[in-house]
């Protein structure tokens, strides 16, 4: 078991350094480094909550899920008016939703590890669900 910053959890290889909390009320913890982690190191930490909650919101759920559900919901269009109805659903739903999923667990774990106070963190699991929800539904 590794002790840090009040967080206790399994030890397992990364590549991840610890980081202390930031100025901003970020979670402490295991922090990517964006020097030595690829896409889909980000990925993976996203979705085990080792982002801070700051980062996991902000970057991954709304300015990744925008981007995200944006693009595929302007591939759907394109793909239904060219009457290509199931290459519009996987390309419109096979990409938007597993994104919206992997958004929505690594902000609920993150702000399980999120210093207080709680409210942030609650407030950000509520708020994932609901943007997410409603961009999957659109």
């Amino acid at each position: 078991m590794q002790r840090s910053w009040g967080l206790t959890r399994q030890a397992r290889p990364t590549k991840n350094r610890l980081g202390p909390s930031d100025a901003t009320g970020g979670m402490c913890g295991i922090l990517p480094d964006d020097d030595q982690t690829g896409p889909m190191e980000k990925l993976t930490a996203l979705w085990r909550g080792d982002l801070r909650l700051d980062d996991a919101f902000w970057t991954w759920a709304v300015f990744g899920g925008l981007l995200v559900n944006l693009t595929t919901s302007i591939a759907f269009l394109v793909l239904l008016s060219m009457d290509q109805p199931w290459p519009a659903l996987i390309v419109g739903y096979g990409f938007s939703v597993p994104y919206n999923v992997v958004a929505v667990v690594g902000v609920w774990r993150s702000a399980a590890r999120h210093d207080p106070p709680h409210r942030h963190g609650d407030l950000a699991r509520a708020a994932v669900v609901i943007l997410m929800t409603v961009l999957s539904l659109t």
